[in-house]
């Protein structure tokens, strides 16, 4: 009996339960054999353990116990499953095989899902149950079984009866004895019970401290629906165990999903008592529908959707008579009448434009493979279906699954952490499975990979979908990494273990994938907050903030209190400035005090103060109520025999036992009151006893009760030996700065100079590293993290090797591109902001680096008021600066790999608008001179996707970089406008490729020589689509180029046919200009062959033609020098 004990819970209805489990038991000790048992209750109620339970205690515990699952085997395949069959009973035969009730001979078996049976097999049971006989398929005998029976459902078989759609025979005698396992909400009071023994299971199987409920999480347990009953607070717990950063588990972190409320759901009509079970029917019904409608009628999905397996799913369309869209269309038709035509839209169909964006998506691949090879398909479904919560537990979703294999995905709904979920989901179907194999024997075992990658989505039917061929890349990839994997392990890729903070372990593996890329086996999780870490990089920079530092100390050594401030970005180095503090003054002789701040725990009351007593009195997770109270205690009356009245608060805030009989009837101000007063006095009498040192780092996380308890603490610090440090982000407002003990100390980036010796100790001397280390202070600006992570990833994608401080170039770096980890910093830190602040900031990282508030203003659906309070905040923050004031306000942001996050961070639709509008906003603001604008006008234009006026931009600046001799950039504009090209219309893209080429090939000769092979193709191409287009004038041009580029090779007799037909365009145009140009051609040409009259023929003609007034500027087009002059001198020499 002693296994009762498994069933947990206090309620009436579970006493009751066992009662009648135990009555069940003793009243069979004697004839050896349970009757048939039915067990009745909703999914997850728990009846597959009661089963075992019952099992165990029962007469035939030690005979084998076996589990089949209805629904989860084939219906084609379930009588041979059960059976059994001889060999070549059916096609794959080939050896006979006992069936399930043969295996469970001299113990029990379990039918769950038994309601789902279809009518011939129950017909069979009956008879296998009346005559404790079993024939295998394709025998001619029958053969003895001696076992009990235990049949389970959540449907009411009393209705399915009636409903005819189950053997009332049968029914009978399934259902000899009838237990009914209450669902969790008939049993609230047990639901803190069975939620503390689950967090503990987790805890104990992951390895991790143990963890406890706080009140407030107790309560929302309590509240919660728990439609998946004792299943769903299992995973619940595994989930939040391995997810929770503290000991204290509160309701945020819990993450419930929140039940809509009553007056949202469909109304339910009041009938009599005795239609329960219609009410219940008509809301299964509903349920199924709403499922089936929301996933267009996918059974898996809606399977996934409900919890339940697709046999269910299937058996329930039947039972209630469903039909899809589809079906009801063909219902409707007549027979007689003729088809109708083929419609060409059909149902559903997404948007035209889908707005794709790149998000980072994780995808899990689990394969499962048996360990013994007689596993049965229901065995293995069952594996499955553990593979699948665990996935879900972690807010994965199921994007594939096959015959051996589930493809699950992490991050598609925007998630920081999704890599750290999907390894702890791996982790957890690990652990299940193994759990499972030590109680059952035989369960399937797992190979996994993980890989992360930039993955387009879009919401497609209101649900986020992943790009076809970017989630195929990804799966070839998991593909190579699990192929060569070791099974029972967890392979990472190196894209997703650059997300993984050091609290995962991996060591390299010989598993490559499909890009020949070396996978990552998983070792472990750390539990505690810092993993292993390299050794710290030296500290740089910061010596006049350390002496300041040590100076505020020794005041308060003195006896006058000290209040410090240390303000930075993140990344900036206050926590290692705090660390080199503690080394320079050491601990011996003081009291030091350290709590912390958390992201996920700013509505957590006292966080980082309850932090920081579990510190001081050296309270381990795994101290039970009873230690915490004793060490608090013992400690309290050593220092300074604190009254009981101060030991209760903080006993209160640790959730140790109170003794104290006032505390639980205060009311909450008093209970508050009483908690800042014993706090306030802990710290006050430690630093009578000896100087004390009060750190609290990350104060912008922190939560209102921590504040106002420094708010009080600062307020009689001013004569005790205590200094308080604090860390926090520039955002973080406070009212200490009139208090007279408070010192500010900011912690702004490396000096380029300080930089360069960070790098020196991470990198090495190699000079062929300087090239790099310049890029990374331009890149970082001097941000410490930023430059350490932009470090690792540099080694991880192996452009470094070798160790660290000696490490050298192994390709050229083409581009910096920001680590992971510094990307999710900052990414989050944009998030946090206000929307407005939010979208005002994404606004002008389109604008660019560096941005005009009038142009700003311009740009965006705003106030100009709002506007500027929403800079405001942004400065205050330290996104941005005012860079300028004058002539107009000019503003910038203070890091490129912000501005390029935020950059990243808008939506592509979006981001193309803004560029649109941006275009707009400047030809208004700037019409009168848009030739100062002309190459910013270029760059959004390209990016607004506005292609006319791109061409012309991109032009327009080339043109005005090739008259500032700035030839590259020139030909980077013209060959940009020319890569736009294919996307305009076929009006207009001839002539704006025949104007790009032009200005393209003089300014590629004066980069690369007149006779550069490229502008001899650009002129060849210019010259076909002028003559196409019967332009002579730009046939002319054309034809100049290839002059030139003939005469820059030497080709002389080609020059003099190109000079030839120069003449002919210039005579058909009857352009004075082009003739004079076309003799200049002829009079250099006949000069390289010795034709001295030709020569004084032309250059004469040249003086004739040329006047200073409209030929001046033609040197700009043609040869780059004045033809007046030129025809002068080839006359002066010739007649010489």
């Amino acid at each position: 009996m002693d296994g009762l004990g498994e069933l947990i819970g206090q309620a009436p209805v579970m006493d009751a339960l066992r009662e009648q489990i135990r009555q069940i038991i003793e009243r069979t000790s004697v004839s050896r054999r349970l009757p048939p048992i039915l067990l009745q209750g909703e999914t997850g109620t728990g009846k597959n353990l009661v089963a075992r339970v019952i099992h165990r205690a029962g007469p035939r515990g030690g005979g084998p116990f076996v589990d089949v699952n209805c629904a989860a085997i084939p219906a084609d395949l379930l009588e041979a499953e059960l059976f059994g069959f001889e060999r070549g009973a059916f096609t794959d035969a080939r050896q006979p095989k006992a069936g399930l009730f043969q295996s469970a001979h001299g113990g029990t078996i379990l039918l769950d899902e038994v309601a789902l049976l279809a009518d011939a097999l129950q017909a069979k049971l009956l008879n296998v149950i009346e005559e404790r006989r079993v024939r295998r398929l394709g025998s001619t005998r029958s053969e003895p079984v001696d076992l009990s029976i235990i049949a389970a459902t959540n449907e009411n078989l009393v209705a399915s009866v009636h409903a005819r759609r189950f053997r009332e025979d049968l029914y009978h005698r399934l259902a000899v004895v009838t237990l009914r396992l209450p669902s969790l909400r008939e049993r609230r009071e047990d639901i803190p019970i069975l939620a503390e023994h689950f967090l503990a299971r987790a805890c104990q199987d992951y390895g991790l401290p143990s963890k406890r409920l706080t009140s407030g999480a107790r309560a929302a347990l309590c509240a919660h629906g728990w439609p998946g009953n004792v299943r769903e607070l299992a995973n619940v717990m595994e989930r939040v165990a391995l997810l929770a950063e503290t000991s204290h588990i509160d309701s945020d972190t819990l993450d419930l999903f929140t039940e809509p409320a009553r007056s949202q759901r469909a109304p339910v009509p009041a009938t009599p008592v005795p239609a329960l079970d219609a009410q219940v029917e008509s809301l299964e019904r509903q349920q199924l529908l709403h499922a089936l409608e929301e996933t267009r009628w996918n059974v898996v999905r809606a399977a996934v959707r409900l919890g339940i397996t697709r046999a269910m799913i299937r058996h329930r369309i039947l039972k209630y008579d469903l039909v899809s869209p589809s079906r009801r269309a063909r219902r409707r038709r007549s027979p007689a009448a003729p088809p109708p035509p083929p419609v060409a839209h059909p149902v559903a169909l997404p948007p035209a434009t889908l707005r794709w964006e790149p998000r980072l998506v994780v995808l899990l691949m689990a394969i499962l493979q048996p360990t013994d090879g007689a596993r049965t398909p229901a065995e293995l479904g069952r594996d499955f279906g553990l593979v699948v919560q665990k996935v879900e537990s972690f807010a994965g979703r199921i994007e594939d699954a096959g015959a051996s294999r589930i493809v699950a995905a992490f991050g598609v709904e925007p998630a920081e952490d999704a890599a750290r979920r999907a390894v702890l989901a791996a982790l957890a179907i690990q652990n299940a499975l193994a759990r499972k194999l030590h109680s059952e024997g035989g369960p399937a075992i797992a190979r996994l990979a993980i890989h992360a990658d930039q993955c387009p989505v879009a919401s497609v039917g209101g649900r986020p979908q992943l790009d076809v061929d970017a989630k195929r890349r990804m799966v070839a990839i998991l593909d190579g990494l699990e192929e060569h994997s070791a099974v029972n392990s967890v392979v990472v890729s190196p894209q997703a273990r650059s997300l993984l903070g050091p609290r995962f372990d991996v060591e390299e593996t010989d598993t490559v994938d499909n890009a020949m890329t070396r996978g990552l086996r998983l070792l472990g999780y750390q539990p505690h907050r810092f993993g292993p870490r390299d050794h710290a990089a030296p500290f740089v920079g910061r010596q006049v903030q350390l002496a300041a530092l040590r100076g505020r100390w020794d005041e308060a050594r003195r006896g006058r209190g000290q209040l410090v401030a240390v303000i930075g970005e993140p990344g900036i180095g206050k926590s290692r400035l705090l660390h080199e503090l503690r080394n320079a003054i050491g601990i011996g002789g003081m009291t030091y005090l350290e709590g912390r701040g958390e992201s996920y725990a700013a509505g957590i009351p006292y966080y980082a103060i309850i932090d920081l007593l579990k510190g001081y009195f050296h309270i381990d997770e795994r101290d039970d109520a009873a230690a915490v109270s004793d060490k608090v205690t013992t400690q309290l009356l050593a220092v300074d025999h604190a009254p009981a009245s101060d030991i209760a608060p903080l006993l209160a805030l640790l959730e140790a036992p109170v003794a104290d009989p006032e505390w639980p009837m205060l009311d909450p101000p008093w209970r508050r009151q009483r908690t800042l007063d014993a706090l306030t006095r802990f710290v006050l009498r430690l630093s009578h006893v000896k100087p004390t040192l009060l750190a609290v780092e990350d104060l912008h996380w922190s939560d209102a009760e921590t504040q106002a308890f420094l708010d009080r603490l600062t307020m009689s610090a001013s004569s005790a030996s205590l200094m308080i440090l604090v860390t926090y982000r520039p955002e973080f407002t406070h009212g200490w700065s009139n208090r007279e003990c408070y010192t500010q100390i900011r912690l702004d980036a490396l000096p380029a100079k300080t930089a360069e010796a960070l790098l020196h100790a991470l990198l090495g001397t190699d000079v062929t590293l300087e090239p790099l280390k310049r890029a990374l202070i331009d890149r970082t600006e001097g941000n410490p993290f930023f430059l350490e992570e932009s470090v690792r990833t540099l080694v991880e994608t192996r452009v470094l090797s070798g160790v660290r401080g000696a490490y050298r170039l192994e390709r050229e770096m083409l581009a910096i591109d920001a680590s992971p980890t510094v990307q999710a910093v900052l990414a989050a830190r944009v998030d946090r902001l206000p929307a407005g602040a939010r979208r005002v900031l994404q606004a002008a990282s389109v604008l660019g680096k560096q941005f005009s508030l009038r142009l700003l203003q311009a740009s965006v659906e705003t106030t100009e008021d709002e506007v500027v309070h929403d800079l405001m905040k942004l400065q205050a923050a330290e996104f941005l600066y005012e860079s300028t004031g004058f002539p107009e306000a000019e503003y910038s942001f203070k890091h490129a790999l912000t501005h390029e996050v935020t950059y990243h961070s808008v939506p592509m639709e979006s981001r193309r608008a803004l560029h649109a509008r941006i275009v707009e906003a400047l030809e208004r603001l700037y019409r009168e001179r848009l030739g100062e604008q002309i190459e910013i006008l270029a760059h959004h234009a390209v990016r607004g996707e506005m292609w006319e006026k791109a061409v012309s931009y991109l032009r327009e600046a080339g043109v005005k970089a090739f008259m500032r001799s700035a030839n590259a950039d020139a030909v980077a504009y013209f060959t940009r406008g020319l890569e736009v090209i294919p996307v305009l219309d076929g009006a207009s893209r001839d002539r704006h490729e025949l104007g790009l080429l032009l200005s393209l090939g003089p300014a590629i000769q004066a980069t690369k020589g007149l006779g550069a092979p490229e502008a001899e193709r650009v002129f060849a191409r210019a010259r076909e689509l002028s003559e196409r287009r019967d332009e002579p004038a730009a046939a002319f041009q054309a034809l100049w180029g290839q002059w030139m580029v003939s005469a820059g090779l030497g080709r002389i007799e080609p020059a003099r046919q190109i000079g030839r037909d120069l003449l002919r365009v210039a005579e058909r145009t009857n352009d004075r200009a082009l003739e004079l140009e076309a003799h200049h051609a002829m009079w250099a040409t006949s000069f390289w062959l010795g034709e001295l009259e030709a020569v004084r023929q032309h250059a004469e003609r040249g003086i004739t033609l040329y006047d200073p007034d409209q030929h001046r500027s033609l040197a700009f087009l043609y040869g780059g020098h004045d033809p007046g002059v030129c025809c002068r001198w080839f006359t002066a020499w010739n007649s010489w």
